[in-house]
Parts: C-alpha cells; sequence; structure tokens
C-alpha cells in the first residue's frame, strides 16, 4: 500500500487539480448561463489557475518523497558496496601477501586531521599513518581517515627576509 508513496501522491495531486479545474469550469458556466457572466467567467479562469497553483504543494511533496526514496536506495547500494569492498579487504589482509603493513619504527605518527603529503608515483599509495597500502587516486585513507593532498603545493614558503629584497 505504501510502496512507491511519492509516485501515488503526485498522481493523486495531478487528479485533484484536473478536478478541481472541471468543477471551477462548471461551476463558471453555470454562474454565466444564470446571468453572473463576470462572476462566472472570473470563476473559470481564477478559479482553475488557483487549483492549479494548489496542486504544486502536494505534488512537490510527493516529488520529494519519491526523491527521497530513491537516494535511500542509492545510499543503501553505496552501503552495501563498502560492505563488500570491506569483506574483501578483509579477506586480502588475510592472505599470504598482506597488504597493510604495520610500522615498528618508532616514528611519530600524524595526527587524525593533519594532511600528510605522499608519494603518489606508481599505481599504490602507503598511508604514513595505519599503512594501508591503496589505490593512488584516494584522497583520504580508508583505514584510519588521514587526508591525501592531490597536489603540491605550488608555492613554497620562502624566507620572509627575501620577499621584498630591492
Amino acid at each position: 500500500m505504501f510502496d512507491n508513496i511519492g509516485n501515488k501522491i503526485k498522481s493523486v495531486a495531478s487528479f485533484i487539480c484536473v478536478v478541481n479545474i472541471i468543477v471551477d469550469c462548471i461551476l463558471g458556466l453555470f454562474l454565466i448561463f444564470s446571468g453572473g457572466v463576470l462572476l462566472g467567467l472570473f470563476l473559470i479562469v481564477i478559479g482553475a489557475l488557483i487549483s492549479w497553483v494548489n496542486s504544486f504543494l502536494l505534488y512537490g511533496f510527493g516529488e520529494l518523497i519519491a526523491t527521497t526514496q530513491a537516494n535511500n536506495r542509492i545510499l543503501e547500494q553505496i552501503m552495501n558496496n563498502l560492505q563488500e569492498t570491506k569483506s574483501i579487504s578483509s579477506i586480502s589482509t588475510e592472505s599470504a601477501e598482506p597488504s597493510v603493513v604495520i610500522s615498528t619504527e618508532s616514528e611519530e605518527m600524524p595526527a587524525h586531521n593533519e594532511v600528510v603529503d605522499v608519494d603518489r608515483s606508481g599505481n599504490t599509495l602507503r598511508c604514513p599513518k595505519c599503512g594501508l597500502i591503496q589505490q593512488s587516486n584516494r584522497t583520504i585513507c580508508w583505514n584510519c581517515g588521514l587526508a591525501f593532498p592531490i597536489f603540491k603545493n605550488p608555492f613554497p614558503t620562502q624566507n620572509p627576509d627575501t620577499l621584498y629584497s630591492i
């Protein structure tokens, strides 16, 4: 009953609009033949216009629901794909060749919100924080969320004393 409710609401809005326009026209013709020509024409034109404009609200609500349902279906597909990807990556970490390299050195790891420059020369890159090897087009580590810059800074920082030499 509630399947595809957004399109049902849009259909009801269209039906109500058409019925209201037909009723306005019939009542307007009745008034014209009863002697109220101006009132009848006013009811036909303005009544039909008001019925049409009023249907926008209900039709827009139906469109909002239909779009939200479509977005939810897409979001569910994305979540399923991410879960499948995560299960595939967990299977690959259990294989003979691990894709996660854990650093045993006591180097200081970057903070979670810090942006770290990475080597993108190959097809893969290694996260300097958690060691996950991933595709080189990533901007964020899939495992720890560390941000990788896409481009290097074209304006390297300079000594302020040498910027304004005359």
